[in-house]
Parts: structure tokens; sequence; C-alpha cells
């Protein structure tokens, strides 16, 4: 088990200021926004059944396929080798 300890004694505000849960207004995106968060960053792993076989489809975060692999395994390790962070979809 990690341990984590926080040194309060550089925080720049006062204990009445770190407490304060005023919140900022959020900001409006548009759908293209959301579509590329991630975008080349993530890559979805799905299983798709191509010729009566299960095979496994690479998304980007904004749906553009990148790949499709025979196994999963093979699709982990190919979207960790092009610098992707890998996510499975059920």
């Amino acid at each position: 088990m990690v341990k984590a300890t926080i040194d309060r004694s550089k925080s720049t505000k006062s204990p009445k200021e770190a407490n304060d849960m005023t919140e900022e207004p959020a900001r409006q995106i548009t759908e293209i926004e959301l579509a590329r968060l991630g975008a080349d960053d993530i890559a979805y792993v799905r299983p798709v059944h191509i010729d009566n076989t299960v095979q496994f489809m690479l998304m980007a975060g904004d749906g553009r396929e990148l790949g499709i692999a025979p196994n999963y395994k093979t699709a982990i390790m190919t979207a960790l080798q092009n610098d992707f962070k890998p996510v499975n979809v059920h």
C-alpha cells in the first residue's frame, strides 16, 4: 500500500481560503470539442465479429478506426506501442 502525504506548509492559502467551496462556472464545449477529447491519446478497444470470429477494433477518442487486431493482447500492445492509452469498451 502506498501512502501519500501533503506538505501543507507550502500552501499559499489560509485555512479559511482552502476550505472555500465556491465553484467557478463550467465552460461550455461544443460537440466537436467533446469528440476530440483524447482523440490522440486514447485508443478504445472493443470486440467485433468479423467472418464469424471475434477480433478487436482499436478506435481513437473521436471515433476514427485505428486498426483491427486478431486478439485482445495484440490490440492492447499495439495501442501502447503507438503511444495510446488503451481503454476497454464493452
